[in-house]
């Protein structure tokens, strides 16, 4: 192999165009600020999302009271057979609902559609985290349910309660 650089690949490397330091400049400005403008056209541009508000009833069974968290977390006895009773309180049937208790434990109920004035059981020992963490009635009180489902209409709809945890 020898050192030398062939005459018409230098020739090409060569006669490249050279981007001046004042197209560059103007280049990344306008790489810069597409971005930008393009979402500020689209927040203008596009209609407002709104959530339809879920008309739901929830309600708890062999759930501990106040008194059980006030007592030392060794003393407590394990919480079995809790419930929560989900209500369509609506018109219009529900599909695809998530569940979601304290903002972090989550329960899907897709298959079954949830019929109007149709309750639903769920096992509060059926909620999870994203990382597979199962509720514990023993050591964390309910303070949040929040119902999300899909109406025939193709639209989503939500239900957001919060329980005192005095």
């Amino acid at each position: 192999m020898s050192n030398t650089v062939d005459k018409k690949t230098t020739t090409i490397v060569a006669s490249a165009p050279v981007l001046s330091r004042r197209w560059l400049v103007i280049l990344m400005a306008v790489m810069c600020c597409t971005p930008v403008i393009t979402i500020f056209v689209l927040f203008r541009i596009l209609p407002p999302v709104h959530e339809q508000e879920l008309p739901a009833a929830v309600r708890f069974e062999g759930v501990p009271s106040a008194a059980y968290y006030e007592t030392d977390v060794k003393q407590r006895a394990p919480v079995r057979q809790a419930i929560l009773v989900l209500k369509n309180m609506g018109e219009e049937e529900w599909t695809n609902m998530i569940i979601r208790v304290n903002r972090s434990y989550m329960a899907y109920e897709k298959d079954k559609p949830l019929k109007p004035g149709e309750e639903r059981v769920f096992d509060l020992g059926r909620f999870q985290t994203r990382r597979a963490v199962f509720l514990d009635l023993k050591y964390r009180p309910i303070s949040n349910v929040q119902v999300y489902a899909r109406l025939p209409s193709g639209a989503r709809a939500t239900y957001d309660v919060d329980f005192p945890t005095d």
